[in-house]
């Protein structure tokens, strides 16, 4: 009987995993935040209250959501206080924002709420996979990812043969704009969508999809790499070949010192020098288009990001010591980086404590393959919201770290039982 319960736990989140990827759709269309995957997030507490049945197990469970939850309702009270005590006077020009209406309130702006909400729900899909995850969920967990892909896949053919948006899913509108920001891009006289399937633009599904690409190659899911990358390559996304970038660096840099490797990278320097002389007007050509422009500040993309940034940390200099610290706010602020944003709205505490959530794991994770595409998924993951994509609320991102947390805590037993062992046998 325990046994089929606790099927019935995993077999909830074969269905979760396959809504979990997609933030274009909602159940109820007039409710923002009502994807599939976040429904199914706060469901899943229920799900567990019935299907669960030892006690000691639920305790685990409610302890972690109310320890993860208590700290992240106190960082923010600490921020509210410091405004409800200070009252700085100050001017949210400056920022993006988030909720765009009532510039003069500054306590408890609406947004902090809404914010909030995305929140907890990706907190309690964290605590349901950290808790509850099993390595044969990896079938499935890719399940997801995959139909992701598929769609964009079909959305860039549809448009390449009938030069319409073929998107016929996405429902979610902000302000008036489709949720799913349709974009193309100019290659060799030709017009091509970026692929961005059921993702808000080509950048967040290069956040979403990067962790599942990367888990893949480290667990020998040969076939779904390579999809999950021709995908990324189609985004044309600077965030995606950015984190393409970074995992072949550290792919190469941890590969151990040998004589086949000074052979094997001299041939490939050398090859790349020749092709780099000859067609150096071109290659110099594609790499302006897709990659130095949009981090130099030459097109509208980055120039916009630059000032964001600039603003912001400019808004964040002059906050009182104490906001400084905790911030003004979960959630009033979203500029075009999770840095900068997350100074402003969670302090340097704030900034100092998500940093230390992802690199928990990536320090304590062993050094197994499996292991080692955890650590580059979580640390590459970190690096493209910083830098680039400032969305907290993709419940990928949460997964891969739950899924982390869970392999840290399996290590920990393990190592603790070794350690009983050798202490019984003397």
């Amino acid at each position: 009987m325990e046994l089929q319960r606790a099927n019935l736990l995993d077999r909830y989140f074969y269905v979760w995993a396959l809504f979990l990827p997609i933030a274009s759709f909602l159940v109820f269309p007039a409710i923002q935040g009502t994807t599939p995957a976040n429904l199914l997030s706060f469901f899943s507490i229920a799900w567990i209250l019935i299907v669960v049945r030892k006690k000691e197990l639920i305790t685990k469970y409610i302890v972690k959501m109310a320890i993860v939850i208590g700290c992240f309702m106190f960082l923010n009270i600490l921020s509210q206080l410091g405004l409800a005590l200070i009252r700085p006077g100050l001017n949210l020009d400056l920022l993006v924002l988030v909720d765009k209406d009532n510039l003069s309130q500054l306590f408890f702006r609406s947004s902090f709420f809404t914010q909030t909400i995305y929140a907890i729900a990706c907190i309690i899909a964290f605590i349901y996979v950290y808790t509850f995850y099993k390595q044969s969920w990896d079938k499935y967990l890719f399940g997801g990812a995959i139909c992701l892909s598929l769609y964009g896949f079909y959305e860039v053919t549809y448009f390449f043969l009938t030069g319409n948006n073929g998107d016929f899913i996405t429902n979610r509108t902000f302000d008036d704009f489709s949720g799913s920001l349709f974009q193309t891009v100019e290659i060799g006289g030709n017009l091509f969508q970026r692929l961005k399937s059921l993702t808000g633009e080509p950048s967040m599904y290069a956040l979403t999809i990067l962790p599942y690409w990367i888990y893949s190659i480290h667990i020998g899911k040969r076939k779904i790499s390579l999809v999950l990358l021709a995908s990324l390559i189609l985004t044309t996304s600077a965030t995606a070949y950015l984190g393409i970038a970074i995992y072949y660096l550290l792919a190469f840099f941890n590969r151990p010192f040998n004589f086949k490797k000074v052979i094997g990278t001299s041939s490939f320097a050398l090859l790349f020098t020749f092709i780099l002389v000859v067609q150096y007007k071109n290659i110099y050509y594609w790499l302006d288009y897709f990659i130095l422009s949009k981090f130099s500040g030459d097109t509208i993309s980055s120039i916009e990001r630059t000032n964001n940034l600039t603003n912001t940390i400019s808004f964040y200099l002059d906050l009182p010591i104490f906001n400084k610290l905790f911030g003004i706010g979960f959630g009033v602020s979203r500029s075009t980086d999770m840095f900068s944003t997350l100074l402003v709205n969670n302090g340097l505490v704030g900034l100092l404590m998500f940093l230390a959530i992802f690199l928990y794991p990536i320090v304590k994770l062993g050094k197994d393959f499996r292991s080692i595409g955890l650590r580059r998924a979580n640390l590459i993951t970190l690096l493209v919201m910083l830098i680039s994509v400032p969305e907290f609320a993709y419940l990928s991102t949460w997964l891969f770290l739950a899924i982390s947390y869970n392999q840290v805590n399996k290590d920990k037993l393990y190592y603790a039982s070794l350690k009983k062992e050798k202490g019984e046998w003397g």
